[in-house]
Parts: structure tokens; sequence; C-alpha cells
């Protein structure tokens, strides 16, 4: 946990005795902190139920979020998020004295920058009311908004331009400060990946949403980044029951096993945690974005011969299918 107390240090002369001297008490006498506060949660949109929902002890809460792993600048890359994309967003969940705190971040420059925004509360629809309500009246919120490129107006285009490729990683830090200047919170984290995301952008009859493994493979790289790999996505892991059917689920099909990221997920889904894929640690994309289809069913590169992997963004579990298929995309880089 990220504490930082500013404690004020008052001097007062010791009483004089008779003799005029003082006694032997110290003269320095410490007052309580008069302003303080503590980082407690960093907190995505979480689900409301499913298998997902699991207790990390020390590093994950199903209704609080990610714990703070690291306030030493050296060490922030453990932090959440490891990943990110345009728009998605997560808050500080804060207790103490921070309503007026003054906000900053660095660093100012660079493609993907950060947005801090002050609120009241924080938007939980998604969780068990009685567990919002709680939140809601006991803590302080800073909402932290990620901006960078995307490519939302080429979705339509089969051969997209090139956009903008940040350079990661990248490390960036939040400030809270007092009227004096001090400061009295920080948090750090360092994005290891960026991700573009094609939503639903056609449908077929018959067919659905998206396009084959070859036409999204190849818009990817025309953006200057490259189609993911399940292990940038999800740590779910599809075990092979003896027949190529998911022991877990049997309607998904992998032959011979597939895992995701590490640390793996107990079954075929994400198991939130941090620097465990994009899914893994935001959930559904759908969830913040207003404006964004529903894009679900998404291709990766990992393929061998007429069959590739894909995966759910709403919930990470991997199947193989033929690549003649539709399904839509997201891009990743480095």
């Amino acid at each position: 946990m990220a504490l930082l107390l500013l404690s004020c240090l008052w001097h007062f002369p010791a009483l004089a005795g008779q003799n005029g001297r003082g006694d032997n008490r110290s003269d320095a006498i410490i007052l309580p902190a008069l302003q303080w506060g503590e980082l407690k949660y960093v907190r995505p949109i979480l689900e409301k139920h499913g298998l997902s929902r699991f207790t990390i002890p020390g590093i994950w809460d199903p209704d609080y979020g990610a714990l703070v792993q690291s306030t030493n600048p050296a060490s922030y890359a453990l932090n959440f998020p490891t990943t990110g994309a345009d728009r998605l967003y997560f808050y500080l969940l804060m207790v103490g004295e921070v309503d007026e705190l003054i906000w900053e971040s660095s660093p100012h420059e660079g493609i993907i920058t950060i947005l801090l925004e002050r609120v009241t509360k924080i938007r939980c629809l998604e969780i068990e009311f009685d567990v919002c309500r709680g939140i809601n009246r006991s803590m302080s919120f800073l909402k932290v908004t990620l901006k960078g490129p995307e490519a939302n107006s080429q979705k339509q285009n089969p051969y997209p331009s090139r956009i903008a490729v940040p350079r990661l990683p990248q490390t960036f830090e939040i400030i809270g400060r007092d009227s004096g200047g001090n400061e009295v919170i920080k948090y750090g984290f360092v994005l290891q990946k960026w991700f573009v995301i094609r939503d639903d952008y056609k449908y077929v009859p018959g067919k659905g949403w998206g396009g084959t493994f070859q036409e999204q493979e190849a818009w990817c790289p025309s953006l200057g980044y490259r189609l993911t790999q399940v292990k940038d996505l999800t740590n779910a892991v599809c075990i092979d029951r003896g027949d190529g059917k998911d022991s877990t689920n049997p309607y998904f099909e992998c032959p011979g096993s597939k895992f995701g990221a590490l640390p793996s997920s107990p079954y075929n889904g994400v198991q939130r945690r941090i620097g465990a894929g994009f899914v893994t640690e935001w959930g559904w994309p759908v969830y913040y974005i207003d404006d964004l289809y529903p894009a679900m069913w998404i291709w990766t590169s990992d393929s061998d011969g007429d069959y590739a992997y894909s995966t759910d963004l709403s919930g990470g579990p991997l199947e193989r299918i033929w690549k003649g298929n539709y399904r839509n995309t997201v891009c990743v880089t480095p």
C-alpha cells in the first residue's frame, strides 16, 4: 500500500522548574498528521459475476481491483496496467483527506498520454449494488484515462494507412500534492504494449462479423502493428481432454492443448491479474468505450495450416477454428 503521511513537528519550550532549569523531558511534541491520504486500490471495470472473479491475495480483489505492488519507481512495472488502448480508464480508490489534492502526471510528452479527472463516484454497474454503494460512500476517486493511437476511422478500409506507433515501454507517474506542494500520494505504472481494436465493421449473412483470418492478418501490418498472439490477450488455458476438445468446455476445440499468458488461469477463460494479457487486465473493452461495437471474437496469429486460434474479448476463452470463418481483430505493438 502506498501510504504517505505528512507530519507536522511543533516545538514548545519546556516548562521551567523553580530553579529556572528545564526538566528532563524532550521539548519536541509530535502531533498527529494534519493531512494524509492512502491509495487502497487501482480499479478497472470488474465483472459482476462469472468464473473470472478470483481473489489473488496481495494482487487482485474481485470487487476492488488491483492492489499497489510497488511505490518504488524502479519497480513500477509490477503495477496495473501493463497494457493499454485508447480511451480505456481506471480509478485510483483512496481513503483519507485527499479531496483537496492537486494532481499532476508525467511524462507530458509522447504519443500516449493520460488524462486525470476527479470524480465523486465510480461507474460500477457491473458489480453488486451493495458493494458499489459501499465503495462510493467510503472512498475518494481519481479517474485515469489513456489516450493514444487508434484507427477507428479506418476500420472499413482493407488497406489502412499507417498510424503512430509508440515507443514502449513507457513509464507514467501520477502525483497528488497538498496546497504547499508536498507529495501526499504517488502511483506509477509502465505500459509494455499498446493495442488497436478493429470492432464490428462488416457483417456477412451466414458468416458473421469481421473478416477471414487472411483479411485480418493483412490489416494490422498496414497500420504498422502486428496481429496479436494468444499470450498478448489472455491467460486462459484450453486443455485437450483426449479428443481435441477442451476439458472444461467441450464446445471449444484445442487439439494438443493451448496456453495463454502466465500466470495461467485455472480454466478456459481469463483470471484477472496484472501483466498476463490485455483482456486479463481490462476485461471487455466495450465496458469502457460507448461507441465501440462488440468485437467479441477476434483472430490471433497463433495458427497451423488451415486453422488458427480465436479468443473472446468479453471473457478470454480460446478456440481453434477454420481460417475461413469471420472474426474481428486487435493489433498490438511491439
